[in-house]
C-alpha cells in the first residue's frame, strides 16, 4: 500500500491537535491494530500509537489497571483480558486457547518491554492453520505485522481478512478505519462507522481527528 500521508506530516498534524498529551511512534500500553488498537507509552517500535492518544489523568490510571498476569492486560478496553476472554471462548479448549492466550498477550500486553511482536505472529499463524476463519487470530497477525518492520502491506490483508471471514468483528473494523489514515480515509470511514455501530469505543479519537 502506498502512503499518501508521509508519517513526518501526519506527526505533525496530530500533534497539532495537543502536543501537550500525545505522542508519536510510541506504543500505547494497547487495534493495532490499530489498532491495534493498547494506550500507554513504551517504545517507538510499535508505531500503532502515532495516532489519537489523548490520555487524561483518569484515563492514563484506567490504562495501567491490568488482570494481575506475568504478561498483563488492560483489564478493560481494546485489546484487555476481557476481550482476549470473550475471544477465547470461540476456539476449542486446548492447545488453540494455550496459543491464543500466549500470542494475544505477546502483542498487546499493558507491560511495553514483554511484547514479542514475532512470537505473537507465529502463535496466531498456528492458529490460523487449524482454525483459518478465525478473525482475532487475523487481527492479532495484523497487528503483529504492522509492528515487525512497519509491514503496511501484510498488516492490511490480515486485517481486511479478519472482516471478510468475520464481518461483525468491530475491532478488525476499528483496526482498518486507523489504517485507512494513512492512505485513504473515504476508504475507512465505513470501517469506522462500523465500528462504532458494533459497539467498540473510539479510544484514539479517530472520529474527532479524522472522521468527522
Amino acid at each position: 500500500m502506498r502512503l499518501l500521508i508521509p508519517l513526518v506530516v501526519l506527526e505533525l498534524t496530530l500533534s497539532a491537535c495537543d502536543k501537550n498529551t500525545r505522542e508519536f511512534g510510541t506504543p500505547a500500553a494497547q487495534e493495532s491494530h490499530e489498532y491495534h488498537e493498547s494506550h500507554g507509552t513504551g517504545t517507538a517500535a510499535d508505531p500503532h500509537a502515532g495516532i489519537g492518544s489523548f490520555a487524561s489523568p483518569s484515563e492514563a490510571a484506567e490504562a495501567v489497571a491490568n488482570d494481575g498476569h506475568d504478561v498483563p492486560l488492560r483489564a478493560e478496553g481494546q485489546s484487555s483480558v476481557v476481550e482476549m476472554r470473550r475471544d477465547l471462548a470461540r476456539l476449542p479448549e486446548g492447545e488453540l486457547r494455550e496459543r491464543f492466550d500466549h500470542g494475544f498477550r505477546a502483542c498487546f500486553t499493558s507491560d511495553s518491554s514483554k511484547r514479542d511482536y514475532p512470537a505473537a505472529a507465529r502463535e496466531f499463524e498456528a492458529i490460523l492453520d487449524a482454525e483459518p476463519e478465525f478473525g482475532p487470530a487475523w487481527r492479532g497477525l495484523g497487528y503483529a505485522r504492522f509492528n515487525i518492520g512497519f509491514d503496511v502491506d501484510g498488516a492490511m490483508q490480515a486485517y481486511l481478512k479478519a472482516v471478510e471471514v468475520d464481518p461483525e468483528y468491530g475491532e478488525a473494523h476499528y483496526a482498518l478505519s486507523f489504517m485507512y489514515v494513512m492512505s485513504d480515509i473515504e476508504k475507512g470511514r465505513p470501517h469506522f462507522e462500523r465500528a462504532l455501530a458494533l459497539g467498540v469505543a473510539d479510544e484514539r479519537r479517530l472520529g474527532e481527528q479524522f472522521y468527522h
